[in-house]
Order: structure tokens, then C-alpha cells, then sequence
């Protein structure tokens, strides 16, 4: 009988082992460990270094289980769990620093668009104001528990999940407690707002490629900027970040003019 996962908490890999073990009688915990070394699960650590799971980590351990039971290849599992919106795709590491820095790039691009749209709202705007889910002001400091984000963000724990396995949310675990920052939760708002209009969670994973790709760009032509001074250089990045979003956003209300 498979055991019920609850959505908001957080589990060791001990009780994953057992939640997993009524459907898979031989799994081994090296199995649990072997599946994290090739990147279908990433566990956040305490600060003991215990591996803290959620419960779309179970759901992909679980998935993963079925395929190859079935003696499906691990690329052919990794593929099929890609392809239902389950994990990132490889190389696009769910919670790593780069896909933190690429939510932060996301977040202000979304930060800046909001504010252009307010200063010159279109009558199609207006028309759909009252049937737009509510934008929440939010304080870079806040923290939120697993239970003040769903309210927070408008979303059911599933959605939050669905966000977190495909990388655009990265709850840390602070004083063994799993815990969404203020970039978090500006992502989930704005995700809830097309969510909420049909859009699958699935559907947004290219936006999170995309954000990667425009990181990456920056990274590359910010190369030769290492070596100047900490203080300096970071001025300098900032500089070109801007200019590249800016860019992006030139480049994208061109495309939009002349292609819709």
C-alpha cells in the first residue's frame, strides 16, 4: 500500500526509506543516495549535513522506482520525468546557486515589467484588474514556513511543489525548518497569475531555460571583470546586467510589435 506524502513537511532520508519501502520491498538506502548522486533528487542539507527531503522528492523517487522496474534506462527515466514536468532538465540544477542568481535575474526582469505596466496600464489591463489574483507587497527580509507560503502565495501545496521540482523555487532549511525567501514567493505570485489562467507548471519550464541562458551570457562577457577589485567589479557587473535586461526587454517589445 502506497503511504501518503504530506505536501508541507520535510523528511530524512531514514523516513523516505520507509515511505518508499511498502511498494519496493528490496530498496536499499545506498538506492536513495545512488538516485541523488545523479541528480534526480537534490536534498537540502541542515547544518548536522543531514539530507532534508520534501515530499516532490519522494514523488520522483517513487516515479524513478516504477521506471526502472520496468528496466527502463536512467536516461530514458530522467527523460520521462523532464518530460512530466517532475525535474529540471539536466544541468539546470533545481536548487544551486546559479538557479538562485537566475531567479533573482527573473524576479527584477518581472519587478521592472510590473512596474512599466502600471505606469501605462492598456484597457485590456484594466478590463481584467478585478479578476487578477492579488500581488502581495513584499519585504526583501521576510521568510515564510511551508504553511505561510501556500497562503501567501495563492497556491495548493501541489503547485508549490510542481514549482519547486522544476526550479523556480529554492526554500533553504533554516533551524531545521523548510523556509521560502521573499524572491521565492514573487516568483510563485507571478507564476499563480498564469497558472491560474490554465497554464501548467510544466508549460513554464522554458522560462526557466531562458533565464539560465541570459545568466550565462552575463556570466561570459563578465569574464574579464574578475580581475579587477571586489568592489569594483561588482559596480561593473551590475552595469552590465542592467544593460543586458534592458536589452532583453528592447528586444522583446520589438519581437512582440511585429509577431502578434
Amino acid at each position: 500500500m502506497e503511504r501518503v506524502v504530506t505536501a508541507s513537511r520535510t523528511y530524512r532520508i531514514g523516513e523516505v526509506h520507509r515511505l518508499l519501502r511498502d511498494e519496493f520491498p528490496d530498496l536499499e538506502l545506498s538506492k536513495i543516495r545512488y538516485y541523488e548522486d545523479q541528480g534526480l533528487v537534490q536534498p537540502k542539507r541542515t547544518k548536522s549535513k543531514y539530507r532534508v527531503f520534501v515530499s516532490s522528492d519522494v514523488e520522483v523517487l517513487r516515479e524513478a522506482l516504477r521506471l526502472r522496474a520496468r528496466n527502463i534506462a536512467l536516461p530514458d527515466v530522467r527523460r520521462r520525468l523532464v518530460d512530466r514536468g517532475m525535474i529540471a532538465p539536466e544541468g539546470e540544477m533545481a536548487n544551486g546557486p546559479a538557479a538562485r542568481a537566475a531567479r533573482t535575474v527573473h524576479a527584477n526582469a518581472v519587478t521592472a515589467r510590473v512596474a512599466e505596466s502600471s505606469a501605462a496600464p492598456s484597457a485590456a489591463a484594466a478590463q481584467s484588474k478585478s479578476e487578477a489574483p492579488t500581488i502581495l507587497a513584499i519585504s526583501s527580509t521576510d521568510t515564510y514556513a511551508s504553511a505561510e507560503f501556500v497562503v501567501a502565495s495563492g497556491l495548493t501545496e501541489r503547485q508549490i511543489n510542481d514549482l519547486q521540482a522544476q526550479g523556480f523555487l529554492a526554500p533553504e532549511i533554516i533551524h531545521e525548518r523548510l523556509t521560502y525567501s521573499s524572491l521565492d514567493l514573487l516568483v510563485a505570485q507571478r507564476a499563480g497569475v498564469l497558472i491560474n489562467q490554465g497554464v501548467a507548471v510544466r508549460q513554464l519550464t522554458p522560462l526557466r531555460r531562458i533565464v539560465q541562458l541570459e545568466l550565462d551570457f552575463v556570466r561570459d562577457i563578465t569574464a574579464p571583470l574578475r580581475k579587477l577589485p571586489k568592489s569594483q567589479r561588482e559596480i561593473q557587473e551590475a552595469r552590465v546586467t542592467a544593460e543586458v535586461s534592458a536589452l532583453r526587454n528592447a528586444v522583446h517589445s520589438a519581437s512582440t510589435a511585429k509577431h502578434l
